[in-house]
């Protein structure tokens, strides 16, 4: 009571009691406002997250090596890169006519919308963005508010909070099944109902050589072009040059990605598991330098909500995966019985790649070997931590 309040003035208050919040949950409220005969109703919801999910980006480019421009993209990818580190995942999309490593994946390109290189998607948004421009005077930029650029929509995509955390738990592959396994492990940071969630996943291939990378940009002196302007290593109108980050191949039953993997109510806290699973591409040159890239997307409106990238392992080889010292890994007659802390998923996986029996559990797990005889590899994946060992079963 007693307000004097003008139109246009703006009048601050706090209700003495705070809201009920619980952790994992979403709270509804209604603030009913009444200025005489006046009333207004203000509704929102409140989401209070368990924890902090690790938000990655993810730019999807269409790039190619006859396209002049494309050292643009290679330039914002290695800022990108430089700046975010591990947080920020590319994907490039070799479609641009003439290019060897283009793998048959135009479809991949134009369903994203991507008819011009360089241009790309960031977190598939709906909207086409460029690596770089040029100011009014000429000079190269790759950051503009007004017409945002990669660099500006990832660090948009950034200030988003995301609700789910994924990650990829060492990805195998088998030479002689030709296969692609890729653990996927997903967590919601709040309840929620009625989701419509997929999982896509790219396999990439790296350190790619023996093609030439044409550059408009060798007459330039800017130095934000680094070794792709004028007097660098690469800068020349046509340079030998090794791609990273290449498209090889794709996991899902549409671009959209597969759904029905992830519930559409989820519990905060909880996890969610699966494999994908794809045949090995037959254009990889070399398995061992490829990754796999998965991303979470609201089948409502395509948005990547959030990914996650993973090196791909000899099944057959323990070599080079990451080992917990907490996991124990033992072969018990026609068992494998594990014992960890907490919550695990336990594979075990014949010489020839096949999954012989999976389980999941909490602290000591007995997985059947259903008769399978000889050496196999048992995978033990945590929320935390993997560990990959070979076993003989007896």
């Amino acid at each position: 009571d007693g307000l004097a309040l003008k139109q246009g003035d703006i009048y601050s208050f706090k209700f003495a009691n705070r809201l009920p919040l619980e952790y994992g949950k979403t709270v509804k409220y209604t603030v009913d406002v009444a200025l005489g005969e006046h009333k207004n109703s203000v509704r929102g919801t409140i989401k209070n997250l368990s924890f902090t999910p690790t938000k990655r980006v993810v730019v999807e480019k269409m790039t190619g090596n006859t396209c002049v421009n494309c050292p643009k993209g290679i330039i914002a990818f290695d800022l990108l890169h430089d700046t975010y580190g591990e947080l920020f995942i590319p994907v490039a999309i070799h479609t641009y006519t003439g290019d060897p490593f283009g793998s048959g994946l135009s479809a991949y390109s134009s369903f994203l919308g991507l008819v011009g290189a360089p241009s790309g998607v960031v977190n598939r948004s709906g909207v086409v963005t460029y690596p770089m421009d040029q100011d009014e005077n000429g000079a190269w930029r790759y950051s503009n508010p007004n017409d945002p650029l990669w660099w500006d929509a990832v660090a948009a995509e950034f200030k988003v909070l995301s609700e789910a955390d994924i990650n990829v738990k060492s990805a195998v592959y088998n030479t002689e099944s030709k296969t692609i396994d890729i653990p996927v492990m997903t967590k919601f940071a709040v309840d929620a109902e009625g989701l419509n969630l997929n999982l896509f996943a790219v396999i990439l291939e790296n350190r790619l050589d023996g093609a030439y990378q044409v550059n408009n940009l060798s007459g330039y002196t800017d130095p934000i072009l680094g070794e792709w302007g004028q007097g660098g290593e690469y800068g020349k109108s046509a340079v030998p040059y090794t791609y990273d980050h290449v498209a090889r191949g794709i996991y899902g039953t549409t671009w959209n990605g597969t759904g029905g993997l992830i519930p559409s109510n989820v519990v905060s806290g909880e996890v969610y598991e699966n494999t994908l699973s794809l045949a090995i591409p037959e254009t990889i040159r070399d398995i061992k330098n490829c990754e796999a890239v998965v991303m979470l997307i609201d089948a409502n409106n395509g948005k990547v909500l959030n990914a996650a990238v993973g090196k791909l392992y000899d099944a057959a080889s323990v070599d080079g995966i990451e080992q917990s010292n907490d996991i124990n890994i033992i072969a018990v007659r026609d068992n494998v019985v594990v014992t960890t802390e907490g919550e695990a998923q336990v594979e075990i996986i014949g010489v020839n790649g096949a999954v012989i029996n999976r389980a999941n559990g909490y602290n000591n797990i007995t997985v059947n070997a259903n008769g399978y005889r000889g050496i196999a590899i048992v995978r033990v994946v945590t929320e935390g931590s993997t560990k990959i060992q070979k076993v003989v079963l007896k």
